[in-house]
C-alpha cells in the first residue's frame, strides 16, 4: 500500500496520495533506450513525451494461429499493474488487440501503456481510453472486481470519462465454476501450468510489483521493470489461450 505524508481529497469519497517516494526526482522520466534493449522486437514510442508505449507484434506459432484467427476483430484483452488496491495509481495498462492499420495490421499485438514516473499516469490513461474506444468485447481475468473498477476510479480522479465496455467477459468466475474443486487454486499461473503446461521463469510476484515500481522511479534501474512488462505481456497472451479453452473445451487447450 502506498503511504505519504500528505494526502488530498479527490474523486468520490476517496483519499489519494499527493506525493510518492521519488516523485520529485529529476531522473524519473527515464530514457526509452532500456526498453528497446530489453525488447528488441518491440516498437517503442513516447507520444508527446508524456508516457511510453511499447507494441509487441504477436507472431503466433502454427499451433496457436487458430486462437487468434477465431477472435472477433473488436476483442480487447486488458490487464493492469497498480500500486495497490482500488483507488491507487495505475502505472501500466496492457492491451492485447488487433493491430491498427496505421501500425501495420491486420495481425494481433500487445500494446503496453507505461507511466515512466508518477506524473505520467493521466496521459497514459487518456491514450489507453482513446485507443480502446472501438473495442466491442473486453476480456479480463478478475476485471469486474479489480481492473475495471480501478480504471473507473482513476478516471474519476483525473476527471476523465469512465470506460464503459459494450461487453465485458471476466474469465476468472468462469474458470472457478469449472476448476475450483479440481485445482489447488484458480490463479492465472496455476491455470497456465495445469491446463497448458506453461511455466514462467523470472516472474515477478504480484505482491512485489508496487515496491519494484517505486524503486524503478527512484533509481531508474530497469531490471525489475523489464520483468514486470514481461509479466503483463504473458498474462495477456494467457488470456487468449484461456478464453479459447473455456469457449471450446479441452480441444482448444
Amino acid at each position: 500500500m502506498v503511504t505519504s505524508e500528505r494526502s488530498v481529497q479527490r474523486g468520490p469519497g476517496r483519499v489519494f496520495p499527493s506525493s510518492f517516494p521519488g516523485a520529485d526526482s529529476q531522473e524519473a522520466a527515464v530514457s526509452m533506450e532500456w526498453i528497446r534493449t530489453s525488447f528488441p522486437q518491440a516498437r517503442t514510442s513516447a507520444p508527446g513525451g508524456a508516457y511510453a508505449r511499447i507494441r509487441h507484434p504477436l507472431r503466433a506459432e502454427a499451433a496457436e494461429g487458430a486462437l487468434f484467427a477465431g477472435l472477433p476483430a473488436d476483442t480487447l484483452f486488458f490487464d493492469l499493474e497498480t500500486l495497490g488496491f482500488l483507488g491507487h495509481p495505475i502505472f501500466l495498462v496492457g492491451a492485447l488487440r488487433r493491430a491498427p492499420r496505421r501500425h501495420g495490421g491486420p495481425g494481433w499485438e500487445v500494446a503496453q501503456y507505461l507511466a515512466r514516473d508518477y506524473s505520467e499516469e493521466e496521459a497514459m490513461l487518456r491514450a489507453f481510453f482513446s485507443d480502446s474506444r472501438g473495442a466491442g468485447r473486453w476480456v479480463s481475468f478478475n476485471g469486474k472486481t479489480f481492473d475495471l473498477p480501478n480504471l473507473r476510479a482513476r478516471a474519476a480522479f483525473y476527471g476523465l470519462p469512465a470506460p464503459v465496455p459494450p461487453e465485458h467477459v471476466d474469465l476468472l468466475p468462469r474458470a472457478r465454476r469449472i476448476y475450483r474443486k479440481v485445482l489447488p487454486n484458480c490463479r492465472l499461473q496455476t491455470l497456465e501450468a495445469k491446463l497448458f503446461g506453461r511455466y514462467r521463469y523470472r516472474d515477478v510476484p504480484g505482491s512485489e510489483i508496487p515496491a519494484a515500481y517505486h524503486a524503478f522511479v527512484r533509481g531508474g534501474d530497469p531490471e525489475l521493470m523489464e520483468r514486470i512488462l514481461e509479466h503483463n505481456r504473458s498474462d495477456l497472451v494467457s488470456l487468449v489461450r484461456l478464453l479459447a479453452h473455456l469457449d471450446g473445451g479441452e480441444a482448444a487447450a
